[in-house]
């Protein structure tokens, strides 16, 4: 067995039933469908600043796990944000 890492930048690359076949059935946000409706509707990848990166792991041509990944380009969307780090002064 000879084991590849990629980073596959979009899910369609991986296809619906290989992705489908890794994961349980409890989780609906990791399912194929809603990752690729996110990618279709723009909420990420190109001007949302949320890129998709996904990590999967091939035997051959066989997908043997994957996870899903995003590459952030800017602080908006952080429910913790806080504006008042720029405010402090340098000693």
């Amino acid at each position: 067995m000879t084991l590849e890492c990629r980073v596959v930048a979009t899910i369609e690359e991986l296809g619906e039933l290989a992705w489908n076949a890794l994961l349980p059935d409890d989780n609906p946000f990791v399912r194929y469908a809603f990752l690729h409706a996110l990618e279709q509707s723009g909420a990420v990848g190109g001007k949302s600043g949320w890129l998709p990166q996904y990590l999967a792991v091939f035997d051959s041509e066989t997908l043997l796990g994957a996870a899903p990944c995003f590459l952030k380009l800017h602080p908006y969307g952080e429910y913790v944000f806080d504006w008042s780090w720029q405010k402090l002064r340098r000693c």
